[in-house]
C-alpha cells in the first residue's frame, strides 16, 4: 500500500470513530430525554416543561462537546426543585465548573424575576423571553 492510501486508510478509521462517539451520544441524550419524560407522567405541565427543558439543555450540550471533539466536560441535570437550586452543573474531569439556573415561566420578565438572588448561577430562560426580559 502506497502512503497516500494509508493515510487515507488512517483518516477514514479517525472518522468512523468519531461518527461512532457522535452517534453513541445522541443515543444516551435520548435515552436519558425519555427517561426524564417517563419520571414526569404525573407532574402538572408547567412543572414537567421546566424539567423537560432542564434534561433537553443538559443532553444537547453533551451532545456538542462530543460533535466539538471536547473531552470530560459534561451536562448533568440535579433534578433539584429547592428554592434557588442549581437545575444544571456543567463538570471539567469531574469537578463542578459552572452552574446553572433554568427558568421557563410565562413571559420574559417572569422567568428573569424568578432568578433574582440566584447569586453565582448562571441562567437560561427561553429564547423567545429574550427581548422582554432585556427591558
Amino acid at each position: 500500500m502506497n502512503p497516500k492510501d494509508i493515510g487515507i486508510m488512517s483518516s477514514i478509521g479517525e472518522n468512523a470513530e468519531f461518527l461512532h462517539r457522535v452517534q453513541a451520544a445522541c443515543d444516551q441524550a435520548g435515552k436519558n430525554i425519555l427517561q426524564r419524560v417517563a419520571e414526569l407522567k404525573d407532574v402538572s405541565p408547567p412543572f414537567a416543561q421546566g424539567n423537560f427543558a432542564e434534561a433537553w439543555h443538559a443532553e444537547t450540550f453533551n451532545v456538542d462537546t462530543v460533535l466539538n471533539r471536547i473531552e470530560d466536560v459534561k451536562a448533568h441535570v440535579l433534578k433539584s426543585n429547592g428554592y434557588k437550586s442549581v437545575d444544571i452543573a456543567i463538570t471539567d474531569n469531574g469537578q463542578t465548573v459552572n452552574k446553572y439556573s433554568l427558568k421557563y415561566y410565562k413571559n420574559g420578565k417572569a422567568s428573569v424575576d424568578a432568578q433574582k438572588g440566584f447569586g453565582d448561577q448562571g441562567r437560561v430562560i427561553p429564547g423567545d423571553h429574550m427581548p422582554e426580559a432585556k427591558d
